[in-house]
């Protein structure tokens, strides 16, 4: 019963998420809590929740800060050099334009979040693929490519949701697959540069108009700081693949330090943070209700009967 009632939470999920008929944050809370109904659990549901909601607690700080570090770094500037010097090294030639959109938008994606990642990556190479008469498509399928692949870092929403669902340790995770990450990463390189190389090159572009880069001075960039912001990343980044400190701690404090270096005001640290909620609470949201999600699930033993079922299953499959 428990094995049935399991896989019809997940199918429903699935459904109503892909059918667009239910947002994913609302279905994660929605459908669990009727399936357990259906189970005969009443009140146990809110101790299932709320053991879900505390498993899920340290990973949402960390996420929530993670975007609100990268959203400050990149309102200072911090990756605005790294576009530059990507346009300029793509030039006219399509294979390094592509590689240049996959390099692109695995710095963006560094803050774990999709939309910034095609809200920035697109706006910025559309005119030059546009110029070069390449395909909107081939740069489209790039970033997803990339930004796919990076969602696999730390603070990365699959991640979280593999740790979270595993209940292990998002670094004791991650460590594992450094190597293979690096592996997709070179994977995505190559294949960039293949998708690049099918493009008709159009050798009437001038590679300076075709790179330009619209100057906006919107007196958030602090390019005094680049090096600070730099070294920031560096160490957060080493310090979380270390272990040396949880990652929710790693990413509070370089937060604070990243806004407290880059806009002492009190009034500007209320506009970065403001600049940044919408994208943060969306994020954390998405990953308390998967708490929720997880929680029933568990603690009603739908997890366990599904596994258990499972089991029993496969060998008569080899019979």
């Amino acid at each position: 019963m428990l094995a049935w009632l399991g896989l019809l939470t997940i199918i429903g999920l699935l459904f109503l998420v892909m059918s667009k008929k239910m947002a994913a944050v609302v279905a994660l809370i929605i459908v669990p809590i009727i399936t357990a109904l259906l189970g005969g659990f009443t009140t146990e549901i809110i101790t299932f929740v709320t053991e879900g909601l505390k498993s899920i607690a340290p990973t949402g700080v960390m996420f929530i800060f993670a975007i609100l570090f990268f959203g400050i770094l990149t309102d200072a500037g911090t990756f605005k050099p790294l576009i530059k010097a990507l346009l300029k090294f793509a030039g006219n030639n399509p294979s390094r334009v592509a590689v240049a959109t996959a390099l692109l938008a695995m710095a963006v994606h560094l803050d774990g979040s999709g939309a910034v990642t095609f809200l920035v990556t697109i706006p910025a190479l559309l005119p030059l693929y546009d110029t070069l008469q390449m395909k909107r498509t081939t740069l489209a399928t790039i970033a997803a490519l990339a930004a796919g692949t990076m969602n696999i870092l730390p603070w990365g929403g699959s991640t979280i949701r593999a740790a979270t669902a595993s209940e292990v340790n998002v670094t004791e995770l991650f460590n594992p697959l450094l190597i293979p990450v690096i592996g997709g990463l070179l994977t995505v390189l190559i294949i960039s540069y293949f998708l690049g190389k099918k493009e008709r090159v159009v050798k009437s572009i001038q590679t300076d108009e075709a790179t330009s880069v619209p100057e906006v001075d919107t007196g958030l960039e602090r390019p005094r700081l680049y090096y600070f912001n730099i070294a920031l990343v560096l160490l957060a980044v080493a310090i979380l693949i270390s272990g040396i400190a949880p990652p929710h701690i790693i990413f509070m404090v370089a937060f604070a330090i990243s806004l407290i270096i880059n806009y002492p005001n009190p009034k500007e640290q209320g506009e970065r943070i403001n600049a940044h909620a919408k994208a943060a609470l969306l994020m954390a949201s998405i990953l308390f209700a998967a708490g929720c999600f997880t929680g029933i699930l568990k603690g009603s033993g739908m997890i366990n009967a599904m596994a258990e079922s499972a089991v029993t299953y496969i060998p008569r499959c080899h019979r």
